[in-house]
């Protein structure tokens, strides 16, 4: 029998949450390693992970506030790894958008290797969701619709153009709706992020969180209460540096864990 110390423990949110963004986020769906074994980060909080392992990654979804919980840094014996972690500190509309993330220090003692979804973090390189290396990103989508709203709500707001919620879809079915619009209006960060990488414009319509003013390629921000939107643009080259940036990563990580 396999010896627990010989897997590479992957940890991420999917069995928690029916948020497709957390359930397709983990970088271990995309990149080929072996002897995974997937653990769910908000059981993993209990102190149930392994103590010993070949490695142990944690990627996909704003995690990072739980891996403090998770077990303290000398309990974990090998390779730990932060690959597209994110944080998300939630408050009013101006506190997030003027206070941003600048420092990864506390959990930099953590990890042994650091890439962060956020962008300009100190103490951590910038690795976007693993989700860019889908081959779904690779496909033409016909643009049917001039506006789609997709929410991170389980009840859309009746309106007049297509809507889909971030719950209870497949990838598929999500980038296929994405694509079909040429403007996507959204409070879910893998609805702005997916949206961006269609080359789609993107607009967040509910700022309520850090997360959402934390992007490389940052989508334009809707405040409706001031009725005020920031510049909306395409990012041409976001799908390309999003995924090198990721193979990049890959291979750090392959080097620390001895791959």
């Amino acid at each position: 029998m396999e010896s627990i110390d010989t897997k590479i423990i992957a940890v991420s949110t999917f069995k928690s949450t029916d948020n497709l963004g957390d359930c397709v986020s983990s970088p271990l769906h995309y990149f080929d390693y072996p002897n995974v074994e997937h653990w769910e980060s908000k059981v993993a909080v209990h102190g149930m992970l392994p103590t010993r392992a070949a490695a142990y990654i944690f990627g996909g979804g704003a995690i990072t506030g739980r891996v403090g919980s998770i077990v303290s840094p000398g309990q974990l014996d090998g390779p730990k790894v932060a690959w597209g972690l994110g944080r998300s500190k939630k408050a009013g509309e101006r506190y997030c958008r003027d206070t941003p993330l600048t420092a990864f220090d506390r959990d930099r003692t953590f990890f042994t290797l650091v890439g962060t979804r956020d962008v300009n973090i100190k103490g951590a390189e910038w690795v976007p969701c693993a989700s860019c290396m889908s081959p779904l990103f690779d496909q033409d989508y016909e643009i049917e619709h001039e506006v789609a709203w997709y929410l991170n709500s389980r009840k859309p707001p009746k309106l007049d153009v297509p809507v889909m919620t971030n719950r209870a879809h497949s990838l598929d079915e999500a980038i296929s709706f994405l694509g079909s619009a040429a403007t996507i209006m959204t409070d879910s960060y893998h609805g702005a992020y997916w949206a961006t990488l269609l080359g789609r414009r993107a607009v967040i319509t509910r700022p309520y969180s850090s997360k959402l003013y934390q992007y490389k390629h940052q989508p334009a921000i809707a405040c409706f209460a001031c009725d005020t939107m920031s510049e909306s643009r395409v990012f041409p080259e976001a799908l390309a540096e999003c995924r090198e940036a990721n193979v990049q990563f890959d291979a750090k990580v392959r080097e620390v864990i001895g791959l």
